[in-house]
């Protein structure tokens, strides 16, 4: 409706009336707060921009960013901000009546688990298309290896797509939506979209990450950069990726140790820093459910 209202010119003074000019509304809102003369963008740094005048909470480790010196003085960094015991929604039944003895199953034949999943935040057609050539390209990779385990978090849109080009490996299992933290504590490796929850989430359980960003808008760009520079994992692009050169990235991610010890480190500091009141877990938790 809001499109609509924007689109058809003559319909604007309509729009105003109805509240459906959100522009409007903002213009409003500014002045009628005298906002320019009470706020200011933050200067002397050209990599974050944040109001000068007021307090800003970052729901993430300040040891995650590039440098120390990114830190505003009006910002203050939470940490992973993680709920540990949080109530997932929209869970895939079959997750839960099948993911315990599948897990006891893959550790009991002593096999390495990798969990891909690349969010529930897009739309587009092209994403979807991504996500399905990536998963194909999985399994001309890793069909074959009886020491792997691949667990997918891939809504019915995709399965379905993939199904009608070939059947899955018996070495992958996949779900429509799962309770990732339950996943991570058991992975070797995550493959993952980038976006910040996840990597948190990745480096509280200390797994390493091969990060294909989806979106060059949002912050996953970013966060595979700030992957590398850290050396907790591997960033790839999910448009030109190869079957052989995924498998050089997994492979190298499951046999170079480093990778383990410096998310293992990374957390283990991250976790000692930060110690949480109540109020800063109620801030946390309401800030999870907007």
């Amino acid at each position: 409706m809001k499109q609509f209202f924007k689109k058809i010119s003559p319909l604007r003074p309509l729009s105003i009336i109805v509240g459906y000019d959100l522009q409007a509304q903002l213009k409003w809102i500014y002045k009628h707060n005298e906002i320019p003369k009470k706020y200011f963008v933050s200067k002397g740094n050209s990599l974050v921009t944040t109001i000068d005048t007021l307090p800003e909470l970052v729901l993430a480790p300040h040891e995650l960013e590039f440098s120390a010196d990114i830190k505003l003085k009006n910002q203050t960094y939470l940490g992973l901000c993680l709920i540990e015991n949080r109530i997932d929604t929209e869970v895939d039944t079959n997750f839960d009546l099948l993911f315990n003895d599948l897990i006891k199953s893959i550790k009991k034949e002593g096999k390495k688990i990798i969990y891909c999943a690349f969010g529930s935040f897009f739309t587009g057609i092209n994403e979807h298309k991504d996500i399905a050539v990536f998963c194909l390209a999985l399994f001309g990779a890793f069909h074959n290896y009886d020491n792997i385990h691949f667990i997918l978090s891939i809504n019915n849109e995709i399965r379905d797509a993939i199904k009608k080009i070939v059947p899955f490996p018996l070495n992958f299992s996949y779900f429509s939506k799962v309770r990732q933290l339950e996943v991570l504590k058991h992975s070797d490796l995550f493959i993952t979209h980038g976006g910040l929850g996840s990597l948190k989430e990745a480096i509280y359980y200390s797994v390493p990450i091969l990060v294909y960003p989806l979106d060059k808008k949002w912050d996953q760009i970013g966060n595979g950069q700030k992957v590398i520079y850290h050396k907790i994992g591997l960033v790839g692009n999910i448009k030109k990726e190869e079957p052989k050169t995924i498998e050089i990235k997994v492979y190298k991610l499951l046999n170079d140790n480093s990778f383990k010890i410096n998310i293992a480190n990374l957390s283990e500091k991250i976790k000692r820093k930060y110690k949480y009141s109540k109020d800063a877990k109620s801030i946390i938790s309401l800030s999870q459910k907007i």
